[in-house]
This record gives C-alpha cells, sequence and structure tokens, in this order.
C-alpha cells in the first residue's frame, strides 16, 4: 500500500479514499470483519447488523464486543450487504480464510486502511448511548 501525506489521501490498490470520504459502511464491515477475526462468516455479521434474535447474534455481539451495532441496521438488505463485502474483497481489503469465501479476515491493506478512520466515528451518537444501557444490563 502506498501512502501519502498530501491532503490525508491514502492509496490503496487502484482505489483513492480521502479520510472523510472513506464509506461509514465500508469503515463499520472493516471493522467488524476485524473484530470476527475469521471465526464468523459473513452471514454473522449480516445478523448482527439486521438484529436476528438468534442465540448466536446476541452471543456474537457481547462475545466480539460489538453489542452496539446489534440491530444497528434494520434495513439492510441482503444483496446492498453482499455488495459490498465484495467490494471490499475486489478493493483488496479482505481476503477469504475458507474455500467457500464466507469467512474473512482483514489485508495489510484492509487494516491500515481502518486505521485512519477515525474509531470515535465508528459508533454514531445515538448508539453511544445504548453501550452504557447494554453494558448495564448485561454486567450489572
Amino acid at each position: 500500500m502506498k501512502q501519502s501525506n498530501n491532503r490525508n489521501k491514502t492509496i490503496v490498490s487502484l482505489t483513492v479514499y480521502e479520510e472523510d470520504a472513506l464509506l461509514y459502511q465500508d469503515a463499520l464491515l472493516l471493522y467488524l470483519v476485524q473484530k470476527f477475526c475469521g471465526e464468523r462468516t459473513c452471514s454473522g455479521i449480516y445478523h448482527l447488523l439486521k438484529g436476528k434474535k438468534s442465540s448466536q447474534s446476541v452471543q456474537d455481539s457481547f462475545l466480539f464486543h460489538v453489542a452496539p451495532f446489534f440491530h444497528s441496521c434494520s434495513e439492510l438488505s441482503r444483496s446492498c450487504f453482499d455488495a459490498r463485502i465484495e467490494h471490499l474483497q475486489r478493493a483488496q481489503l479482505i481476503k477469504p480464510i475458507d474455500a467457500e469465501c464466507t469467512r474473512f479476515v482483514l489485508t495489510e491493506d484492509g487494516v491500515k486502511l481502518l486505521d485512519v478512520f477515525p474509531e470515535n466515528r465508528l459508533i454514531p451518537d445515538g448508539l453511544k448511548s445504548s453501550i452504557k444501557s447494554m453494558k448495564k444490563v448485561a454486567f450489572g
């Protein structure tokens, strides 16, 4: 990955991402792929975002410390989600770790790109208050 300090641009493969222009949804998916660390399929990420009320999704939200994102994208379509995952794979920001291409990890470029996205922008203000209440309910 080539990095340039001119106007906060990071060049990844053939795609130019400006720090402020990185799509929130892409940064969110990169963050969740990183948190799941290949231990769950993309379907697990999708179900987390949609808020599927299965014991697996609820447990994963706490196990991987991503509870604020549970049910945060209830209107997300599977086709849109799959298109963003495919885009991240084509941009070589994530790579499959299984033959079915259902579990991913970040590439070196994906890690570097996520590092330039301010972590405090990953959780919208509306979800920040729910983090405190979720921790209180979960941990007393």
